[in-house]
């Protein structure tokens, strides 16, 4: 499944930012990416925990949260 679905989600991601850029420039492509970014730390999150879990150590949601926050 991975190696189809990693370049047909970076082609609905190119053109969902192609449709936002079009529509109101990048005062709608900056929001989409952060939406975006949002959406695949919220499903990594969970393994990510469950990894940890396992190896003894804690995840740190804020600290994931902090690092999102300084991409953007």
């Amino acid at each position: 499944m991975l190696p189809s679905s990693t370049p047909l989600g970076g082609s609905i991601g190119s053109w969902l930012g192609i449709r936002a850029y079009n529509a109101l420039g990048w005062n709608a492509v900056c929001p989409l990416v952060a939406v975006l970014a949002g959406l695949a730390l919220t499903r990594h999150l969970p393994s990510l925990r469950s990894r940890t879990a396992l190896s003894g150590r804690a995840a740190s949601a804020e600290k994931l949260f902090g690092i999102l926050m300084f991409v953007c």
